[in-house]
């Protein structure tokens, strides 16, 4: 390919975003869909073209083994297999092929050369300048750029909580200096020296030549980075290197890629295994691989270009200022990739922070399947490498995998973020299984105020080096941890504004000063704002008392609702000046309401009900009554509440409010009132009922003895007294615990009243009440025991004595 800006005549090139598994990653315009993408630019070697044609090669020849027959591929290449070994029949190549090198010169001075490109000490000749670097841009040696791909990402001089919740040093992520490689293994079922011999061809130079790469990558990165690399990559080459053989010929191995089997290198390039696994792979959390291309000795990978950071970049930033919702957003996102990945039967196996990239949008996007393996149909795959810290016994040595490989990678990163540092981290992999075997763990919710312990319990079981003690999916490890976790919307939007670069992203919050608890209302309303609601308590008691008692006395003969009609306007105002006097007086004005009953009464011919209610009426003020407001709002809750079926607040009300023998007698002399009400027409103590019984009914006085005469209303007396005195009593102590005992036993001996009344009233039957009676004792007897808790008894008694001088106040 000519030397140009342009990468396969088509993607132009805009600026180097960072090196990337096996290659360098670029930032290049899509001429023809008019996109930003990635591309991954793999420079291939003679000896990895060499090697790729040998693999391809070994895999045509294991095909033949079970067909039965040799392959044209290697008939067409010159390769004899031993006698006894090809089937009957089988012609054998041209005699007159020349002899393949001891020591081909293709492969001589590649390592040389490929090693010098990642020493800083060398300067490469334009020759060995990869095409895509002949731009205006330089590589540049520090951060400048973001990386596209993880591979540019370090840790270093962090800090995190420790275990008891403070934050200490934090431990420094350092690549060792000789990453592990296992030695190179052969897993054909029959070695290639079966077919030729070894010993005809120096074949050293390409055997193992995906570790070197690995080696080699590494240590650019620790010299990029400055010390600050990532952990140890480890790769693991599983293919034999074995050509030749006595009077056996091969050609030469070319870089021309036009010849017939061009498409078997292409699928036996070591990094395009990245293409081949995530191209299939459709998902918002997935960086999106769109096609892939080899030519002029570089394979291309064009991905989908992400313009952000990676998370180990972001962690970097942060430091200790992550919060549960950044964790619950990556976490979630990338449990998300791997569910789908494993969806469609392909695992990730190198999920670190360094191949999570967040966009400006904080969306997490996982990265670099380079490692992916295809599962079989049994689940399970294989890989020849990983990234110490983030992958499991069994990955480090070699078994086979499954998707609870990837859950034990993502419980290592969010362990990380959580606890603040990886104790899994090494420098070789016997280390690492040490370090994963005998790993003390602090317990994450140790370093969280908000995390439950339960999440000690779900990170460890994922954390588990026994598989089978682990979640059996990344789905299960997801569903169990999310709801422990914060809010990922919020960690999205944080992500992004870390990614957008706002300074105040992630900052503290600044220490709040915890407001100081409101005081109980009753404290809030104060003495003048206590004594302003019983006032106007009073004053609509007295006010309703008057319209009803006015409405009964007739100026004409036959006129319905008595002064209402005849003479309205002197009505209201009558109305009106009890009301007022009540309120400015309450004592004074509950004689002005009761007076006003009594004289409707009269005028109605009801004499001798009218002598009785202003005969209890005189006794009760002359005794308690006149004594202040207190005890003319606690007479008054009667006329006031049993208008619409709660007379049964009266008796809390007194012993709310009341000394013990004042309570039990204005208790007395509210159930008195209560039976005279009851005989405008309800006949339910309860409930007098005012708006259908304005208009007194037919005979009120025999109503009211009809009702005398029966059991059942005296059982209601006679509780609504031993309420009101136990209430009080129990207050006399001044506790709260005594006052909600004496709440307590004042609704208890309400409801018997009820129960009571409905045996006595069934003539033995019965004990259940109607609905009506039983809510009519039921919410008094509730709102007593409120009254108890807020202290409202005891505040009461305290200012019994200032509310004479309140009055006084007041009224001038």
């Amino acid at each position: 390919m000519a030397r140009s800006q342009l990468i396969l005549n088509r993607y132009r090139v805009i600026d180097q975003a960072g090196a990337g598994g096996y290659g360098t990653v670029v930032h290049a315009f899509d001429t023809h869909l008019k996109r930003d993408v990635a591309i991954k630019c793999i420079e291939l070697s003679e000896d990895e073209v060499a090697r790729a044609r040998l693999v391809a090669l070994e895999a045509r020849m294991a095909a033949d083994l079970e067909d039965g027959e040799p392959s044209a591929g290697a008939v067409a290449a010159g390769v004899t297999a031993p006698a006894g070994a090809a089937p009957s029949g089988a012609s054998a190549p041209a005699s007159g092929a020349a002899d393949f090198p001891a020591d081909p010169a293709f492969l001589r001075g590649v390592d040389e050369r490929r090693s010098g490109r990642h020493s800083a000490a060398t300067v490469r000749s334009a020759e060995e300048v990869p095409p895509w670097e002949d731009m205006a841009f330089a590589e540049e040696e520090d951060d400048s750029l973001v990386p596209w791909n993880a591979a540019t990402g370090g840790f270093a001089g962090r800090s995190r909580p420790s275990l008891d919740g403070r934050v200490g040093p934090r431990k420094t992520r350092h690549a060792p200096e000789a990453p592990y490689v296992p030695p190179v293994e052969v897993q054909d079922a029959a070695p290639m020296s079966d077919y030729f011999d070894e010993s005809a061809v120096d074949v050293r130079h390409l055997r193992g030549i995906r570790a070197s790469r690995t080696i080699d990558g590494a240590a650019e990165k620790r010299r990029r980075r400055g010390g600050r690399a990532a952990a140890a990559s480890v790769a693991v080459s599983s293919v034999s290197a074995a050509v030749g053989g006595a009077g056996a010929s091969v050609p030469p191995a070319s870089t021309d890629f036009d010849e017939t089997d061009d498409a078997d290198l292409f699928e036996h390039i070591p990094g395009l295994e990245e293409a081949r696994s995530v191209a299939k792979l459709s998902d918002a959390n997935i960086v999106t691989v769109y096609d892939c291309a080899v030519e002029d000795a570089c394979a291309y990978v064009i991905m989908e270009y992400v313009e952000g950071k990676t998370l180990a970049q972001i962690i970097d930033e942060i430091d200790d200022s992550i919060t549960l919702d950044v964790v619950a957003a990556v976490f979630s996102a990338v449990a998300h990739a791997l569910e789908v990945a494993h969806g469609a039967n392909t695992l990730h196996l190198d999920i670190k922070p360094e191949n999570v990239i967040v966009n400006s949008k904080g969306v997490a996007k996982v990265t670099d399947f380079g490692l992916a393996a295809l599962m079989d149909a049994t689940g399970s795959g294989t890989t020849g490498g990983g990234t110490i810290g983030y992958m499991p016994l069994e990955q480090m040595r070699q078994e086979p995998l499954d998707v609870r490989t990837d859950e034990w990678a993502l419980a290592s990163l969010t362990y990380e973020m959580l606890s603040g540092e990886n104790p899994f981290f090494a420098n070789d992999l016997p280390e690492a299984e040490e370090a994963i075997e005998e790993a003390e763990l602090v317990l994450p919710s140790l370093c969280w105020d908000e995390l439950p312990a339960e999440a000690d319990d779900i990170m460890f079981a994922a954390l588990d080096p026994d598989r089978d003690e682990r979640f059996d999916t990344v789905a299960d490890f997801s569903e169990a941890l999310m709801p422990l976790l914060g809010n990922a919307k919020k960690g999205k939007k944080v992500l992004a504004d870390i990614v957008k670069g706002k300074e105040d992203a992630v900052a503290a919050p600044e220490p709040v000063e915890p407001a100081e608890p409101l005081p109980p209302l009753v404290d809030r309303l104060g003495l003048r704002g206590a004594m302003v609601v019983g006032h106007s308590l009073a004053a609509v008691a007295v006010g309703l008392m008057a319209a009803v008692g006015m409405a009964n006395i007739s100026l004409s003969p036959g006129s319905a609702m008595g002064l209402a009609t005849d003479a309205p306007v002197v009505y209201w105002v009558l109305v009106a000046l009890c009301a007022g006097a009540a309120a400015l007086r309450p004592a004074w004005g509950s004689l002005l309401g009761y007076g006003a009953l009594v004289v409707g009464l009269g005028a109605s011919g009801s004499w001798v009900l009218a002598l009785f209610l202003a005969a209890v009426t005189g006794l009760w003020w002359y005794y308690v009554g006149r004594r202040g407001p207190t005890q003319a709002v606690a007479a008054l809750a009667q006329p006031l509440f049993g208008s619409f079926g709660f007379a049964g607040l009266a008796p809390v009300c007194c012993g709310v409010l009341l000394p013990v023998l004042q309570s039990a007698i204005t208790a007395a002399f509210t159930f008195a009132t209560a039976l005279v009400m009851a005989s405008f027409g309800s006949l339910d103590l309860l409930n007098w009922d005012a708006l259908l019984h304005v208009e007194f009914g037919s005979n009120p006085q025999a109503a009211c003895i009809s009702m005398v005469s029966q059991s059942a209303p005296w059982a209601i007396g006679v509780s609504w007294i031993a309420a009101a005195a136990a209430y009080s009593l129990f207050c006399v102590r001044g506790t709260r615990n005594f006052d909600i005992a004496g709440s307590v036993a004042a609704a208890a001996l309400l409801m018997l009243g009820v129960c009571a009344a409905a045996h006595l009233g069934s003539f033995g039957g019965s004990w259940l009440p109607a609905p009506p009676a039983l809510l009519g004792a039921l919410v008094p007897g509730a709102l007593g025991i409120v009254a108890a808790v807020m202290g409202i008894p005891d505040r009461a008694r305290w200012a019994e004595e200032e509310w004479y001088l309140d009055d006084e106040e007041l009224e001038g």
